[in-house]
């Protein structure tokens, strides 16, 4: 999910940089205020910076998620927490369904840690230790 969200983040910036009025729910809320910035500001120079902000984002979110798919634990922390201060910001500039749609990959990131708990339960398991073999006859 993490991955489809930070491709839609990459596609609405152009869209928001095409000057367009349409966009995907799913996105990032950096890129959408680093891409908005970069339109206000104006300029090659403003929309190339904003543009880098959005792929150093959406590069992040999947350098987490790769991590987090092989089952490491602090790839989820991490996401989760940029994924809180994102959502945050998506507070502030009051984009209330892409709001929603944070509060579901936040719920879904909570799943993949737990589940991720549950995966290596096996690893702290005490070996079950057998009586020893009888001696031969």
């Amino acid at each position: 999910m993490v991955f489809l969200d930070c491709g839609l983040s990459l596609v609405n910036t152009v869209l928001l940089v095409a000057q367009s009025n349409w966009s995907f729910l799913g996105g990032l809320g950096i890129t959408v205020l680093a891409a908005g910035i970069a339109v206000q500001v104006g300029g090659t120079i403003a929309q190339v910076i904003g543009f880098g902000i959005n792929l150093w984002a959406a590069g992040l979110f999947v350098f987490l998620g790769f991590n987090a798919r092989k089952g490491l634990k602090w790839a989820f922390i991490t996401g989760m927490i940029f994924y809180a201060v994102d959502a945050l910001l998506v507070l502030w500039i009051q984009a209330w369904l892409m709001l929603a749609f944070h509060g579901y990959i936040f719920y879904r990131l909570y799943e993949g840690f737990s589940s991720c708990n549950d995966l290596h339960a096996f690893d702290r398991k005490p070996a079950v230790a057998y009586p020893p073999a009888p001696p031969p006859l």
